[in-house]
């Protein structure tokens, strides 16, 4: 199994193992895919949809992403997604 190591500013590592990085690539080209039609149509398809969606899950999934909590820790799933270590936890 391979893994990729990324580094941001903070000097966080990231593994991402070889299969989320695949599936991260076929997304990357749908979303290429997607947005070359956008230009050329100045439409989406449905399936499009689908696939954007998918593209979400993955980011969120491979990525750690959550959402972010208020004080009384309800998720506030309205709000911009922040990095799952940023969220308190419940321990």
């Amino acid at each position: 199994m391979g893994y990729i190591s990324l580094t941001g500013d903070k000097h966080m590592e990231v593994i991402v193992k070889d299969d989320d990085r695949r599936q991260l690539l076929k997304a990357h080209n749908d979303l290429r895919s997607i947005i070359e039609n956008i230009h050329e149509c100045h439409d989406i398809w449905m399936s499009d949809v689908g696939k954007l969606e998918y593209l979400q899950h993955l980011l969120h999934h491979t990525l750690k992403f959550t959402a972010q909590v208020d004080d009384e820790g309800n998720k506030m799933w309205y709000r911009p997604y922040v990095y799952a270590e940023e969220v308190p936890s419940d321990d």
